[in-house]
């Protein structure tokens, strides 16, 4: 099994881009299908996105993921030292929708639990790390 490889970011959304760029960049020894990669993609651009809106409080925050390709699966773990926040404990298994479009919610995490295999949460003394698992063979 491959080691894990960091991907190192500033807290600002102009580097979801960075990150797409050097993961994308990894993937080149291994051959995998393009729906297995778009959805590594839209689940990596979602919890970047909510991480950096979510972290505006910590002008110098670091993002760091680190990230273990190989044939079958692809794992992520992101860690970042914003504000204690655990996605999974807002998890609703049927995003908001109404006719009001103030009351619409919670439709990234809902895909994002969709599109992995695994997700998990943990903090650790100042740090959020949330892990997610893609399989190949879902």
């Amino acid at each position: 099994m491959k080691k894990w490889f960091k991907i190192k970011l500033h807290n600002h959304i102009e580097e979801i881009s960075e990150a797409m760029k050097l993961l994308r960049k990894e993937f080149g020894s291994y051959e995998y299908p393009l729906t297995f990669s778009r959805r590594i993609f839209v689940v990596l651009d979602e919890i970047l996105s909510n991480i950096i809106g979510y972290g505006k409080q910590s002008f110098h925050a670091e993002i760091e993921i680190y990230c273990r390709l190989n044939p079958s699966k692809v794992e992520l773990c992101f860690v970042d030292g914003g504000i204690k926040y655990d996605p999974l404990k807002h998890f609703r298994k049927k995003p908001l929708i109404s006719e009001n479009s103030e009351s619409i919610g919670g439709w990234g995490l809902y895909l994002v639990k969709k599109l992995t295999q695994k997700i998990k949460y943990v903090r650790l003394k100042d740090k959020n790390i949330l892990y997610v698992r893609f399989s190949k063979h879902r």
